[in-house]
């Protein structure tokens, strides 16, 4: 009923017979669903719909698909609306940072202001394509090896039947060192005759076999861990002491800017708990008129040390995630998504048809094994998943 609805309203007609999208009653056909997967997936299945029945109003420019916020945060009278998590992240950070400062290596350097930010921002996402590596590797002290051994090329792998590379004879060493601690039933290198190139594997103490090779370097997920993570690399010196910068008046110190609202948003990290090997030692003041307060917290890992930084810089706000349209009253709808004035519109183009009837018929189609393979292939790609 809805698609019946739809058609005649847009007064193109569907048939091949009567299609005639110079007929469209309208100069932009917008997509408007949710924020979340659920919104993506039916909003995939109307792009189907267009691609498959209206593909001349894609290539006129009239499909456009609007951008609603995922979130919204709020403290006193001001309201912001949030697009993504990444830009959620980026604000709280942001925020956070203002009355922080990260010492690491023993305490002899420091990270605040900017470089604070953004180190923090690049390690959010350093950690999403560690996650991804880690769901195959299974084994997060094994993970962590792998930017540090920087195995990053093919040569890194490549080598003769009786000349094992040296970065791949670290590795296997590395494991080996491990093996006891981490149970591991077995752990070897292996040489690929057919490809000239080594891999080691390990056993786990579940008997899973897995495989650090040519083939896990160059997906992009791993690439992308490498990247991300030389970029913070200098300051990856655990533990992280983190206390509030004097007189900045950020998360850490208790003011929080001129309209003096007090922090709200309670728990020590964005999971609820302190994390493992926390401390905290606030320093106070003498009686009399009030001093700025430095809080300092010890985080053992650069995970703990993310999560903190972001619920610091959640306090003191009403934050609300998104589950759907119908959760906005008609006046948000209209602010953050309708309004011409303000509102975000992505246009729906065909750069490659072929590539485009191809993902479709492979999506969409009746050929299940082919569906699953592709899903497979691409499922460590996606980069927002509500669960």
């Amino acid at each position: 009923e809805e698609i019946r609805a739809m058609i005649t309203a847009l007064g193109t007609g569907i048939s091949k017979e009567d299609f005639d999208a110079t007929k469209v009653r309208y100069g932009k056909i917008i997509l408007m669903t949710d924020a979340d997967v659920d919104g993506s997936h039916i909003r995939t299945l109307l792009l189907t719909f267009f691609f498959r029945h209206m593909q001349d109003l894609i290539k006129r420019g009239n499909v456009f698909i609007a951008q609603p916020p995922l979130f919204s945060i709020k403290k006193g009278k001001s309201l912001q609306y949030i697009k993504d998590e990444r830009e959620f992240v980026k604000v709280m950070v942001k925020r956070a940072a203002e009355g922080m400062v990260v010492r690491y290596g023993e305490g002899a350097a420091k990270l605040e202001g900017a470089t604070l930010s953004k180190f923090i921002n690049v390690l959010n996402e350093y950690l999403g394509f560690y996650d991804k590596v880690n769901k195959r590797l299974r084994t997060e002290r094994v993970t962590e090896l792998l930017p540090k051994l920087d195995l990053s090329k093919r040569t890194d792998f490549e080598g003769e039947k009786k000349t094992q590379p040296k970065k791949i004879e670290k590795l296997e060493k590395e494991l080996k060192k491990l093996q006891k601690e981490l149970q591991f039933k077995d752990v070897d290198s292996r040489f690929d005759e057919e490809h000239n190139l080594w891999e080691v594997r390990y056993v786990n103490s579940q008997g899973a076999e897995h495989l650090i090779n040519w083939e896990l370097a160059s997906t992009p997920e791993y690439r992308q861990m490498l990247s991300k993570f030389k970029q913070i690399e200098p300051y990856m010196e655990p533990p992280f002491i983190v206390e509030a910068a004097p007189n900045k008046g950020g998360a850490g110190s208790g003011a929080e800017g001129s309209d003096g609202d007090e922090a709200t948003t309670e728990g020590d990290d964005a999971r609820g708990g302190t994390g493992t090997g926390e401390q905290t030692s606030p320093a106070k003041s003498a009686k009399g008129p009030k001093k700025a307060v430095t809080e300092e917290v010890a985080k053992a890992t650069a995970r703990e040390l993310f999560d903190y930084v972001k619920s610091e810089g959640s306090k003191g706000y009403d934050i609300k995630r998104y589950k759907g349209l119908g959760e906005m009253t008609a006046p948000q709808l209209w602010e953050t998504t309708m309004d011409p004035e303000r509102r975000t519109l992505l246009s729906v183009k065909l750069e490659d048809i072929a590539e485009c009837e191809t993902i479709f018929t492979t999506l969409m189609g009746e050929d299940v094994e082919a569906r699953r393979k592709f899903i497979e292939e691409n499922a460590l790609d996606v980069k927002n998943l509500d669960i």
